[in-house]
């Protein structure tokens, strides 16, 4: 009887513990990071009573979580992907929306302007339509920086989501160190004594941690886990951490970079980070943001550049060769924070060599201890490049024909390893201004063109030398006759002739202002002259040729208009931001996808554990039974043996 009474307590005390086992799952069905529970029942040893062996009941050997470390791995690398993306697509659209929103305006000032410049043309001595100019130069100069500010406020945002990002990182695993030490404490337990609750906390905070930054992590025997980031950095070991940081880029104190550990043997990971919204948020600054930055310095430095150039080639009110309407900054060299030349080695000097082979790289200059190599600060390829000893030296970047930059390097040595930045567009994006505040300064005359007389009959030709930017123009008529095949005569305007002078073919003449050299040869009675300057008149030769730049190839190679750039910088970015987001969306779908098969593994299922209840209740009551039928056996034997 005590057989049939031990074996029935045992199933009621099983099935009691079923029972809250199954109740606690139905309790947490909504819980997130909740793993379904199970308790584990096997039968107790069994009694040979000589007739056989007979069960003495059922033993409970622990309560386990249910799950598939295959799917929870699976569902872990999807989450990971999935927020790296997200923050990757969430600055990228912001970027697009910057520029690609009409209401920034650069693509409406850049035609407003070119129509003031045509509208000029047609009556180039109105001081209202000349004022008009400078007012939609304005408007395309605040255009272009207002958007460059805005570019640059979002970078500022990323370095402050890089900032809370990592204290995140340091936080969560803070606390899953804290849970390893309180796992490995019920090590000793036994195996059978799994500390559900704890296991689901830490399993929790690793896929939060997962989401800021990609982790890999490994479980130690006493059932801690280790948790690695980028290229296999501990950050957790245990019960010990080892904390990220940020630091400054040592380029650029506005961008923020990520370090393993503090101080000076910290290590930085920021290109080893390739999961989790810290990935994403790093990713979009250096593959969407920086070439947004430099490809809209590139438009300006080009609008700078063409329209200056061509004012250089006209004549203002006043009779002056044309001066510059636009300023844009020079290109940046930044030495790196890190070179160990105590930054006497730092005052490298970048001009623009030619604005039409100019792109929105930007490169990264290295001095190797012999000499120096440049590699593409975005890709890391190598740059070919061009080193001119002297005192200054010199680098063209890249090398070629046609080099974009020409360095100009100070005197004395840098240290091995010393290595900067050039940035030959980005402060463009910013810095473009109007640098004329007189609307007689537009230079809508032509320069006077001197031409050989159409009756000559030898085979002189004249070119005259361009005047320095500033510089007057004669405002009367210079006239060369030739006297005989090597003398000549200079009259000025009404005046009468000079006196003659001995002529030498290509050798330079100055007469009235104008320096010019005669080639050929001319013959007696031959005449060349050069016209007197109009600047205050009629003359929009050069108005049609400032217009004529809105469509005109400034870029690669003169095959490309600063509007097509412009065009095309939008639509890379706009391109990008589409394929991110599509991207986005089949990442979350893989994402779902195995969060359904984790769920279908470790979730709660009402339906299942309502079936579970019914069925221990049941069992429950049975065991019960039992001891019921045990207890009236019992008093039956003893009132038989009370009777004997």
């Amino acid at each position: 009887m005590a057989d049939i009474l031990t074996t029935a307590v045992s199933g009621l005390e099983a099935f009691q513990q079923a029972l809250a086992v199954t109740g606690n799952n139905i309790s947490n069905a909504s819980t997130p990071g909740y793993t379904r529970q199970q308790i584990n029942l096997s039968p107790s040893f069994a009694q040979n009573l000589g007739s056989g062996y007979v069960g003495s009941g059922v033993n409970v050997d622990g309560v386990s979580r249910i799950l598939d470390q295959f799917a929870n791995a699976q569902l872990q690398t999807a989450n990971q992907a999935v927020s790296q993306q997200d923050a990757y697509v969430s600055v990228a659209q912001q970027i697009d929306s910057v520029l690609g929103n009409s209401s920034n305006g650069i693509a409406s000032a850049l035609t407003a302007f070119f129509n003031s410049v045509q509208t000029l043309s047609t009556n180039p001595s109105s001081a209202t339509l000349r004022q008009s100019v400078l007012a939609q130069a304005q408007s395309l100069a605040q255009s272009i920086t207002q958007t460059g500010n805005t570019l640059t406020t979002i970078r500022k945002s990323i370095s402050g989501q890089v900032t809370s990002t990592v204290s995140q990182v340091n936080s969560l695993a803070s606390n899953i160190a804290a849970l390893n030490s309180q796992i490995a404490q019920t090590a000793g337990q036994g195996p059978n004594q799994s500390p559900n609750s704890l296991l689901d906390q830490r399993d929790q905070l690793v896929s939060q941690l997962g989401k800021l930054v990609g982790v890999r992590t490994n479980t130690e025997a006493n059932g801690a886990i280790d948790v690695y980031v980028a290229s296999g950095q501990a950050l957790v070991v245990g019960s010990q951490t080892t904390a990220l940081s940020t630091q400054t880029n040592p380029y650029d104190a506005s961008q923020l970079d990520i370090y393993y550990g503090t101080g000076a043997a910290a290590q930085n990971i920021s290109g080893q980070i390739t999961g989790g919204s810290l990935a994403g948020y790093l990713q979009a600054g250096s593959q969407v943001l920086t070439p947004a930055l430099s490809g809209l310095g590139l438009v300006a430095t080009a609008i700078a550049a063409g329209v200056n150039g061509q004012q250089a080639q006209g004549l203002t009110v006043g009779n002056t060769v044309g001066g510059n309407l636009f300023s844009v900054p020079a290109p940046t060299v930044t030495a790196a924070a890190s070179n160990t030349d105590a930054g006497t080695y730092g005052s490298i000097t970048a001009t623009v060599s030619s604005v039409g082979n100019l792109t929105p790289a930007n490169y990264v200059l290295k001095y190797d201890g012999t000499g120096w190599t440049a590699t593409d600060a975005l890709s890391g390829a190598p740059v070919a490049v061009t080193f001119t000893a002297g005192v200054p030296a010199t680098i063209k970047v890249p090398a070629g024909t046609n080099q974009e930059l020409t360095l100009t390097l100070p005197s004395g040595t840098p240290a091995t390893g010393d290595t900067f930045l050039i940035q030959p567009t980005a402060a463009a994006a910013t810095g473009l201004a109007v640098a004329l505040s007189d609307p007689n300064g537009i230079a809508a005359a032509g320069l006077p063109v001197a031409a050989a007389a159409a009756t000559n009959t030898g085979t002189g030709t004249i070119a005259v030398t361009a005047p320095a930017v500033g510089s007057a123009v004669a405002t009367t008529a210079t006239k060369i006759t030739f006297t005989s095949p090597t003398q000549y005569t200079v009259t000025v305007g009404s005046g009468a002739p000079g006196p003659a002078q001995n002529y030498t073919a290509g050798s330079t003449i100055t007469a009235n202002g104008s320096t010019f050299t005669i080639s050929g040869a001319p013959v007696s009675g031959d005449t060349f002259t050069i016209p007197a300057a109009n600047g205050a008149g009629t003359d929009n030769r050069n108005a049609l040729a400032l217009a004529g730049l809105q469509n005109q190839g400034l870029l690669a190679g003169g095959t490309t208009s600063v509007t097509t750039a412009y065009s095309t910088l939008v639509g890379q970015i706009g391109t990008q931001t589409k394929t991110a987001t599509t991207a986005q969306t089949a990442l979350q779908a893989v994402a779902t996808q195995a969060s359904q098969r984790q769920q279908n593994i470790s979730g709660v299922n009402l339906d299942e554990e309502g079936a579970k209840l019914v069925q221990w209740q049941q069992a429950y009551a049975a065991a019960g039974k039992v001891i019921s039928v045990a207890a009236s056996l019992f008093q039956t034997l003893i009132a038989d043996i009370n009777a004997g």
